[in-house]
């Protein structure tokens, strides 16, 4: 069915530097997903929803494909130097700011102030506070600024019409990481414990992203050019076989062993199975989102747009909002675990939290990309 011809995205309705709404609808519903998934066990399970890719993946490659637009076209107005230290500046700027968090939840918990040890790693001690590994759920954000401080390599190549040589070798890494058994951490970085992304495997999505990205125009008329069953019904027969299979496994009705599963599908190495899970989720998402734009953007902009605008900061946000939740825990006057209605209600709360902050226009410049 062909959606109305006012319904789809308009060029024009980008916003700021050029940015793509398209990309903003989608990083936000990652965002959201992320932190639902990260708040007390939810009534419906987020995550198989998707078979075996998570919103992290969605998370950085859009926000590489976000950093591609916004930086190649400083890069053009202002020149190189410029948009590499912006880039060099915002990487610096966000690992400060998530060790800031580290060390006020390790303090907060070392006083007792936040109660809930289980939501850091097992064995976390002081000794690894500046390990990328970190816990309270910012394991994304210290990699995120790894990749932007090396951002300006790979924007000379990308403005040097290297391309090519950038996702080669940007393949070649992650291809290093298989080779390796998919246990290639990088040392003195990845020492802690397992945070479930690997730096050298996860680039991947983020140069790749980077690469689509400053090359838009290009491949947006490329885009133009597939046909509905390339962009919606192949991807999409696809996806829903992924999804079948992450209800299967995660029911235990699969019946493939461990070690196969964490070979095809494995978080830390990005292994092909999920790579090609995540393509296929990417191919989808953005045709629906492209073809009917107007009407989600009508309905769920209001939550989703700020959600993606603004993702680094909420991200950051968001942890400590979640303490800060975890801390009231022990003193409120009921239990949440085991009641829908009353974790939905907290969730709610919790969200509604995260969407004034994203329209709190000081902390929104603050760490906007």
């Amino acid at each position: 069915m062909q959606p109305k011809a006012n319904w789809a995205y308009c060029a024009s309705a980008g916003s700021g530097e050029g940015r793509d709404e398209r990309l903003d609808l989608l990083r936000g519903f990652c965002l959201l997903k992320m932190v639902l998934s990260h708040l007390w066990p939810q009534p419906v399970d987020l995550q198989i929803a998707f078979g075996f890719v998570s919103a992290a993946e969605g998370f950085f490659l859009i926000s590489g494909a976000t950093t591609g637009i916004v930086f190649g076209r400083r890069a053009e107005r202002a020149g190189f130097a410029f948009a590499s230290r912006g880039l060099a500046r915002r990487g610096v700027q966000l690992y400060l700011l998530n060790l800031g968090l580290v060390f006020c939840f390790f303090a907060a918990e070392t006083t007792r102030i936040l109660q809930y040890s289980q939501i850091r790693h097992p064995g976390f001690s002081a000794g690894e506070l500046f390990d990328l590994n970190q816990p309270y759920f910012l394991q994304v954000l210290p990699r995120y600024a790894v990749y932007l401080a090396l951002a300006p390599l790979a924007l000379a190549c990308l403005r040097s019409g290297r391309t090519a040589l950038l996702v080669a070798g940007s393949l070649g890494l992650w291809t290093l990481v298989l080779a390796q058994g998919g246990a290639l951490a990088i040392p003195y970085l990845e020492n802690g414990p397992n945070g479930g992304f690997l730096l050298l495997s996860w680039q991947l999505l983020f140069y790749g992203g980077m690469a689509l990205g400053f090359h838009r125009d290009r491949v947006g008329r490329i885009w133009r050019t597939l046909s509905v069953g390339t962009t919606v019904v192949l991807p999409g027969a696809l996806f829903l076989l992924f999804v079948g299979l992450g209800v299967a496994n995660s029911s235990g009705r699969l019946g493939w062993p461990v070690s196969l599963v964490a070979q095809l599908f494995g978080r830390d190495q990005l292994a092909p199975g999920r790579l090609l899970d995540l393509a296929c989720a990417a191919l989808l998402f953005f045709a629906l989102v492209d073809r009917w734009f107007v009407p989600i953007r009508r309905t769920a902009g209001w939550l989703l747009l700020p959600f993606g605008r603004s993702a680094l900061y909420l991200f950051l946000a968001h942890t400590v909002t979640y303490g800060f939740f975890l801390s009231l825990a022990p003193w409120l006057p009921f239990a949440l675990h085991g009641h829908p209605f009353r974790l939905a209600l907290a969730g709610g709360l919790h969200l509604a939290l995260l969407w004034a902050l994203a329209r709190w226009t000081p902390g929104r410049r603050w760490l906007a990309l």
